[in-house]
C-alpha cells in the first residue's frame, strides 16, 4: 500500500520507505513510544521526548519546560540545541513562549517572532530564528509545561502535519511521565511500608522478661539468619502470626513478599485455587487464570495458619509442594517451579491429630523441621503488665488521650485474669478502656470484664484443653444445633425457587448435581415424596 501526504512545499508526494513520510513518521513514533517506555526517569523522558521533537519537526533547537505543581513562575528547562540553534532559545525566549502558552491556554505558532512579541522581544539576533512552535503538556486540562521549538533556516516554517506530530508526542510524554511518577509514588510507598514493616516486626520489638519468653527469643535468635521451615504452635491469641512476621522481615527474606493464609476460613476447595491457583474453566466461576498464593510469593515466606484445618487430599498436595517445590495449578498440567520458605502455625496438638489418623504423619515431619512452642499468657505473669502498659501507651496515642496508667484495683484484677484470648484478648480488653475512659487512670469500670472469683474460674474452666471424644461431641452437638438447620433452610429455599427440579437449583447454587443430591440425602429431603404430595 502507497500512502500520500503533502510535502514541505504542500505538494502531494507519495512514499513507502522507512526513512521519511507517512510511514516513516509512524515507524518513529512507534519508536518514541518504545524510547519512551524504555527509559529509566523523568529527566530521560523528557531528554528523548525533546530530542525526537526537534528532529522530527526538522527544527533547529528544541527545549522542555516543567513547570512547579505549586507555583507556575518556578520550572525547570531541559534544552536540546542543533547546531544552527545554539544559544538561540535562551531563557529569555523560553520564558517569553511558555509565558504566551501559559496566558492563552494553547498552543502558539509564529513565522514571525518579532510581529508575535513586538517589544517583549530584546536582542536583533533573534531575527535569525523564521518560525517558532510552543506546544502545552497538559493534564486534566491544567498546563504543566511546555515544549518549545524554533527553526532557523532561511524561509523554514512548521507545517501542519510538523504540528501534529509534536502534539502527538507532547500527549504520549504526558502519559509516560504520568505514569512514571505514578510508578515512582508506588514504588517510595512500598518501601516505606516495607521499611515500616520491619520496624513493626523487628525482633527487638518483642515484649517480655520471663522465663519462657526468654526460651523463645533464644531460639528466634538461631533461626532468624535461616530459612529453614518452621512451625509456631500455641494456643490462639499468643502471637503465633507475629512471630512469623519477625521471622520474615528480620530475616534474608526481608525484602521478598510476606503472604499469611487462614487455612480455617476456606473451604478445601478454595484453599487449594487460593494455594496452588487454577487455570481457567478448571471448575464452575474459573472465568479466568489466577496464579496461586506460593507463587505470587516467590523468594519470600508464606505463612499457612491453623494448619489443622486442611483437609487430607489438600495435605497431599501441600506434601508434593515441600518435596518436589513445584506447585500444580488446578486443572493445569504443568508444574510450576517455587521458592519459597513455608512457616506452619496451629493451635491444634499436631502429634495427636497423626496418632488418630486426621493429618499426615510424612507432612508433620516434613513441616516440624524447627518447632516454636509460644506460652500462653497465664504462664506469663511477669509479662502482661509490660504488655498492657505498651498496649496502654500505643491507644492513647490513636485515640488523643493523655492517660498515665491504671489504677491498683484494676492491675490486681488484670494479674488475676486468667485471659483465655491470651494477647489478642488483652489488646482488645486495653483498646476498650482506653476508648471508654474519661480519666487519666484506666479504672475499674473501662475493662467491661469478669471481676469476681467465679467468673475467673468459669473463665480458667473453658481453656482446660479438651480430650478426643469431647472435642468430637463438641463439634456434632454444633452441627446438630446450627449448621444442619442452615443447611436444611439452603436446599428447601433452592428446591423453592426451581419448583424442585434439582438440577436447575443446583445450577443456581453453583453446585454439581451428584453433590447437592448427596446433601439432600444427608438432610432426609425427598424429592419423591415432594412429588406424591
Amino acid at each position: 500500500m502507497i500512502f500520500t501526504k503533502k510535502d514541505r512545499t504542500g505538494a502531494q508526494a507519495k512514499t513507502n520507505d522507512y526513512g521519511s513520510g507517512y510511514i516513516g513518521d509512524m515507524a518513529r513514533i512507534k519508536e518514541i513510544v518504545y524510547l519512551f517506555s524504555s527509559a529509566s526517569g523523568e529527566e530521560e523522558i523528557l531528554s528523548r521526548f525533546i530530542n525526537t521533537a526537534t528532529v522530527l519537526s526538522q527544527a533547529g533547537g528544541g527545549s522542555v519546560i516543567l513547570f512547579d505543581p505549586q507555583n507556575q513562575h518556578s520550572a525547570r528547562t531541559l534544552i536540546y540545541d542543533q547546531a544552527q540553534g545554539r544559544n538561540l532559545l535562551d531563557h529569555q525566549l523560553n520564558l517569553l513562549l511558555s509565558g504566551r502558552v501559559l496566558k492563552q491556554g494553547k498552543k502558539l505558532i509564529t513565522d514571525n517572532l518579532q510581529n508575535s512579541f513586538g517589544k517583549e522581544l530584546k536582542g536583533s539576533r533573534y531575527a535569525q530564528i523564521t518560525a517558532a512552535l510552543s506546544v502545552p503538556l497538559k493534564v486534566d486540562g491544567k498546563i504543566i509545561g511546555v515544549v518549545n521549538l524554533i527553526k532557523t533556516e532561511n524561509k523554514q516554517i512548521f507545517n501542519p502535519w510538523q504540528v501534529s506530530l509534536i502534539e502527538t508526542l507532547a500527549a504520549l510524554c504526558i502519559q509516560f511521565i504520568l505514569n512514571n511518577r505514578l510508578q515512582e509514588k508506588m514504588f517510595a510507598e512500598t518501601e516505606r511500608l516495607r521499611q515500616e514493616a520491619q520496624k513493626m516486626y523487628a525482633f527487638e520489638g518483642l515484649i517480655g522478661n520471663s522465663t519462657e519468653m526468654q526460651a523463645v527469643y533464644k531460639l528466634l535468635e538461631k533461626i532468624i539468619p535461616t530459612t529453614g521451615r518452621v512451625i509456631i504452635e500455641g494456643e490462639s491469641g499468643t502471637g503465633k502470626e507475629l512471630i512469623a512476621r519477625i521471622l520474615h522481615y528480620s530475616g534474608p527474606l526481608k525484602d521478598k513478599p510476606f503472604i499469611a493464609v487462614d487455612c480455617g476460613a476456606l473451604p478445601a476447595n478454595l484453599l487449594e485455587s487460593e494455594l496452588f491457583g487454577h487455570v481457567k474453566g478448571s471448575f464452575t466461576g474459573a472465568v479466568q487464570t489466577k496464579r496461586g498464593l506460593f507463587e505470587v510469593a516467590e523468594g519470600g515466606t508464606v505463612l499457612l495458619d491453623e494448619i489443622g484445618n486442611i483437609s487430607m487430599s489438600t495435605q497431599a498436595k501441600l506434601l508434593r509442594v515441600l518435596q518436589e517445590r513445584v506447585v500444580t495449578p488446578i486443572g493445569g498440567t504443568t508444574p510450576v517451579p517455587i521458592d519459597i520458605r513455608l512457616v506452619a502455625a496451629t493451635n491444634a496438638n499436631l502429634r495427636d491429630m497423626v496418632k488418630r489418623g486426621v493429618f499426615r504423619d510424612d507432612l508433620f515431619f516434613r513441616l516440624n523441621i524447627i518447632p516454636i512452642e509460644l506460652p500462653p499468657l497465664r504462664e506469663r505473669k511477669g509479662d502482661l503488665m509490660l504488655l498492657a502498659g505498651q498496649f496502654l501507651k500505643r491507644f492513647a496515642e490513636e485515640n488523643g488521650k493523655e492517660i498515665r496508667g491504671f489504677c491498683p484495683d484494676v492491675i490486681e484484677l488484670l494479674e488475676n485474669y486468667p485471659f483465655p484470648g491470651n494477647v489478642r484478648e488483652l489488646e482488645n480488653l486495653i483498646e476498650r478502656a482506653v476508648v471508654l475512659s474519661q480519666s487519666d487512670l484506666i479504672q475499674k469500670t473501662d475493662l467491661e470484664m469478669p471481676g469476681d472469683d467465679h467468673d475467673s474460674a468459669l473463665h480458667a474452666a473453658k481453656t482446660v484443653p479438651l480430650d478426643a471424644n469431647q472435642l468430637k461431641e463438641q463439634k456434632r452437638l454444633l452441627r446438630e444445633q446450627a449448621v444442619v438447620p442452615l443447611e436444611r433452610a439452603f436446599l428447601l429455599s433452592a428446591l423453592d425457587r426451581n419448583d424442585w427440579n434439582v438440577t436447575k437449583a443446583a445450577e443456581e447454587v453453583g453446585m454439581q448435581r451428584p453433590n447437592f443430591q448427596a446433601m439432600l440425602k444427608k438432610q432426609g429431603i425427598s424429592i419423591r415424596a415432594r412429588t406424591l404430595d
